[in-house]
């Protein structure tokens, strides 16, 4: 074999191992990555609760996103694994629920913000304004509570009823219906709570 035969024969196979080489890096650059992102759904999913929707009480998904906003976006987790860490904290009976209301799209067809404002729409408190507003009084603070978690879940609940728009006249009926304290007059009570669920522009004349 000539000399040169021999040197462009010895290139070649030093380009080739070359190019072998740069693929091996991006497959491996590829599965740390990979796993990088696997260990931030990780992260995050063990760091939330499962959201449980009941539209009869107020852990509607609004307020159980505003408490593990913070958390998912100090992830820096791209859009696709954020919808992914939502929709795995569905309980059984809220991904049913979600899943048909999206059909024929799955989890996988919706962006990041197509998903949060889905799941804000169907996992929405049933209950009327004024409702939810007597209800943000009833909140009762243990000596074995968390303060801080107490005073978070407090804040949200009357963000969520918007108690900075209470008008003197609702205030006033608000403020009737915590008279009825009595357990004879608790009948009483839930009558007022449902006229005023009934018609929220019930006033106290």
């Amino acid at each position: 074999m000539a000399t040169s035969d021999f040197t462009a024969l010895v290139k070649q196979l030093s380009d080739q191992q070359l190019v072998l080489m740069k693929m091996l890096e991006a497959m491996q650059g590829r599965d740390s990555t990979r796993t990088s992102s696997d260990n931030l759904f990780q992260n995050v999913l063990q760091r939330m609760d499962k959201f449980t929707y009941n539209p009869e009480k107020t852990n509607s998904f609004d307020l159980w996103f505003r408490r593990f906003n913070d958390l998912i976006d100090d992830q820096q987790l791209d859009e696709r694994t954020k919808t992914k860490v939502l929709v795995s904290l569905l309980d059984d009976d809220s991904y049913k629920t979600f899943n048909t209301h999206i059909s024929p799209q799955t989890p996988n067809d919706l962006s990041w913000q197509e998903t949060v404002t889905t799941m804000k729409k169907i996992f929405s408190p049933q209950k009327s304004l004024l409702r939810k507003r007597f209800e943000c009084f009833r909140q009762i603070f243990n000596p074995s509570d968390d303060f801080n978690s107490f005073a978070n879940l407090l804040n949200a609940n009357c963000e969520e009823a918007e108690v900075n728009k209470i008008t003197d006249d609702t205030f006033k009926c608000l403020a009737l219906v915590f008279a009825f304290q009595a357990p004879e007059l608790a009948d009483y009570q839930m009558r007022f709570l449902r006229r005023m669920d009934e018609n929220e522009s019930v006033t106290f004349k």
